[in-house]
This record gives structure tokens, sequence and C-alpha cells, in this order.
């Protein structure tokens, strides 16, 4: 579905994303792990252009679209890959003045163009299945951050991107509110939504996802299959990161 291929990200000659190569295929889960200040959340977001590569190629393995950093890239470029990639992020970045509803429908009336009838169908369908059916009335303010994280989710999700960017979803969590999103994410799994994902909860990368990129300065030490990674690890760092991880 997706290739990334020889990604660099520089700033101010530090460098933050080292010839970063990858492939996503359709339904895959890519959990992203590492220590902080390793290049995680650089990478998500230089993949729908929140931050901009210096170098290097994005494409979609059907043609529809490809990307290359030594060029220009055009406005009408990125908003093409802005609508194959929805993205969620850690602290929920939800309209404060609108509805959990009104939330979800904005991008469908206003970006594509749907009849409001239509997209508040799809949104009331999407809020139920999240378990958010009794909340579509309400205010951000009045969700807690597990109910606004599940809306955000669903305001991503209900424009059907072709990937799914999610930038540590249960980190701005009370530890009592994490499982109500990584549910709501495990469901996703099931249904086949292909998922990039920043995460700290190893646990839910070793159950939900399909491979795990192990990311430190920059660089990708490896990408694993998560029963390898997490069973039989040889790296002496990863392993000295998997036990810090442990023992906090």
């Amino acid at each position: 579905m997706l290739n990334v291929k020889n990604l660099n990200k520089t700033v101010n000659d530090n460098i933050i994303l080292n010839d970063i190569n990858f492939h996503v295929n359709k339904g895959d889960v890519l959990a992203i792990i590492g220590p902080s200040g390793s290049g995680k959340t650089t990478l998500l977001r230089s993949l729908n252009l929140l931050e901009t590569p210096n170098s290097g190629i994005i494409s979609f393995c059907d043609g529809s679209l490809e990307l290359d950093f030594a060029k220009h890239i055009s406005k009408k470029e990125t908003l093409s890959l802005r609508r194959k990639m929805g993205m969620v992020f850690q602290n929920y970045n939800l309209f404060p003045h609108k509805t959990a509803l009104e939330n979800v429908t904005e991008g469908l009336i206003v970006v594509q163009k749907m009849d409001k009838n239509e997209a508040k169908q799809i949104a009331l369908n999407l809020l139920q299945k999240v378990g958010l059916q009794d909340k579509v009335g309400m205010y951000p303010s009045s969700l807690s951050g597990g109910q606004q994280q599940r809306v955000a989710i669903v305001r991503a999700v209900a424009l059907k991107p072709d990937i799914l960017l999610l930038d540590e979803p249960t980190s701005a969590l009370d530890k009592e509110l994490v499982g109500e999103v990584l549910n709501t994410l495990k469901l996703l799994a099931k249904e086949k939504q292909t998922m990039i994902l920043v995460t700290h909860e190893l646990s839910f990368a070793r159950e939900v996802a399909s491979k795990i990129m192990f990311l430190e300065g920059g660089n990708i030490i490896t990408i694993e299959d998560p029963k390898e990674f997490f069973t039989n690890q040889q790296n002496p760092r990863i392993l000295k990161f998997l036990g810090n991880i442990a023992n906090q």
C-alpha cells in the first residue's frame, strides 16, 4: 500500500530522521516504538506533511500518488496525501465549540461535500460503534479524555482514510481511561484498518501490531514481527529499552 524510501529530515544540521525505509501493506498495523527524542513523532508527522522531509519519496503502490521531496511539493499534492492519511493527535484537537456529533460530521460536510443527513447518519453509526451513542450532543469539555480521544478517532475514520496515523493516542490519558481507547483501536484492527501508530503501550503493540518498528536516533534499528521482537530479541539496546519500560 505505502512505500517510504530514503526519507531524511534535518533541523539546523541536526539529523532527526536518517534514511528511513519501510513498506506498509493494506491492513497492517505498524507500531513505532523507541526512546524519547528518537524521531517517532517527526516520522509520523512527515507522513502527512505536517513536517516536510528534506529528501526521500513517499508513494502509494497503486500509483495514485508519489511525492519526491527533492522536488517542490505542490499544495494539490499535499492535499491529496492528507486525504489518504487520517491523523489522530495526542491531545485530541477537537473543535471545542462543536458537539461530538458535529466534530465528526464537520469533515464529511466541509471536505467531502456530503449531504448533512448522510453525514449525520455515518457519524451516529460510528459513535455508536465505539460506545458513545449517549454522548453525541455533548461538547468536548463535558467528555472524559478517553471519550474525547474516541471522538477524535471516529472523526478521522469517518473520512475513510487509506491509512490512519496515531501519535501516542493514549499518552494524555489517565491509566483507567487508556483501555477504552485501545479497545477502539483493536476494533479497527479487526476491521483491517491500516494503521501506523507511535505508542508506548507495549502490551497493546504486542497483541495488535503486525509489525514493530524500533526507532532510535532517527534510525530504524529493526522492523520485526511482534513475536520475534518481544520473544526472541537479541539486540542489547532494544533489550535494555524493553527492560526499562518493564521496570517503570
